[in-house]
């Protein structure tokens, strides 16, 4: 947390001097202290992690100044909104999740003032949560960007942003925000459970609305290495919307743009009013499964299932599709079918 310095008036006593001195040393060697409960906290890259965390605890919004914070790991309870001034970043000496979101906590990003950015770097995962009911919100024209997660041998580490288990997630994004989850295992991640399959033991609600840019692209897991990658474990229920976005990219990923895996009840991909949408370049798939409806967009879904060990990696692949006033490039199936509709 920042500490007030005070600024007294220019004196020439030395018995004035000296307890300005005195003042001066006290300040500089008290010892940190918690903040009590209130609305708003501030905190520096020289604030302590654990001053940080205290920031949270008392208070509804907190403020992070611009500049360079190393390993910072969060727990979130209750509704949070952190407010970067400026460009911050995230980065990390061992991997940690950066934020994690505790049941019934929500996090928003941003207070919708242009020019203000999160980037996280060399994180465990940005977002985690874990059988939790939560929402992760991007306030408008806010770019959040979560990079070079660090993957362990749990498959719901090294993502962008990771909800996993039993519960009901959200994550929006808002207009003229940018989203960017780039060079992760996976962009956003959801695990199920390992048993039950089609119980509906989870769900997730994806709505990225009139955004600058979507890019979950570059991402490395082999398995579950997608832009959007949902129900490994199973059971896990998925409503992605994508409208009115101006650039949407979820190019060049080890595994799928969109992967909708078995198990579930329904899964859902609507992309709405979008001039630019890439979804190419993947090892195996573009979409795997799922409703998905293309309306008053273009689309490229082109040149995946490229991958040399994957034989039945195609373009679009869905349970259903509907196609109004769009243009879909589906060129270039690597292994399989450009289009491929089949709900057996």
């Amino acid at each position: 947390m920042e500490k007030k310095r005070g600024v007294g008036g220019v004196r020439t006593c030395v018995t004035c001097l000296a307890a300005a001195f005195v003042a001066v040393v006290l300040v500089g060697f008290a010892p940190a202290r918690a903040y009590a409960d209130g609305t708003s906290a501030t905190v520096t890259p020289d604030t302590s992690v654990a001053d940080i965390q205290a920031a949270f605890n008392g208070n509804d919004t907190i403020v992070f100044k611009k500049g360079d914070y190393s390993d910072v790991s969060i727990t979130v309870t209750g509704k949070k909104v952190v407010v970067p001034e400026g460009v911050v970043k995230f980065t990390y000496t061992k991997p940690q999740n950066a934020f994690v979101l505790s049941d019934g906590s929500s996090l928003t990003i941003g207070d919708g003032t242009p020019g203000k950015s999160i980037e996280i770097e060399g994180a465990s995962n940005g977002v985690y949560s874990n059988n939790s009911s939560v929402a992760f919100v991007l306030a408008p024209y806010t770019e959040f960007w979560v990079r070079d997660s660090v993957m362990n041998a749990d498959a719901t580490t090294g993502n962008g942003i990771s909800m996993n288990g039993k519960g009901e997630y959200s994550v929006t994004a808002q207009k003229g925000s940018t989203l960017k989850l780039t060079d992760n295992k996976a962009g956003i991640y959801n695990f199920g459970s390992n048993s039950d399959a089609g119980a509906g033991y989870g769900s997730i609600t994806v709505l990225l609305t009139q955004c600058k840019l979507v890019d979950l692209s570059g991402v490395k897991g082999k398995g579950g290495g997608s832009g959007f990658h949902q129900g490994d474990g199973y059971s896990v229920n998925a409503d992605i919307e994508i409208n009115g976005c101006d650039e949407v990219r979820m190019n060049g990923n080890q595994t799928d743009a969109v992967c909708f895996n078995d198990g579930t009840d329904v899964s859902k991909l609507k992309i709405l009013n979008c001039p630019h949408v890439e979804m190419k370049d993947n090892g195996r798939w573009g979409t795997n499964g799922g409703y998905v409806t293309i309306e008053d967009s273009k689309v490229d879904i082109s040149k995946n299932g490229e991958d040399s060990w994957s034989s039945t990696g195609s373009n679009l692949f869905c349970a259903e599709l509907t196609a109004k006033n769009s243009e879909i490039n589906a060129d270039d199936a690597g292994a399989n079918c450009g289009i491929w509709v089949d709900e057996s």
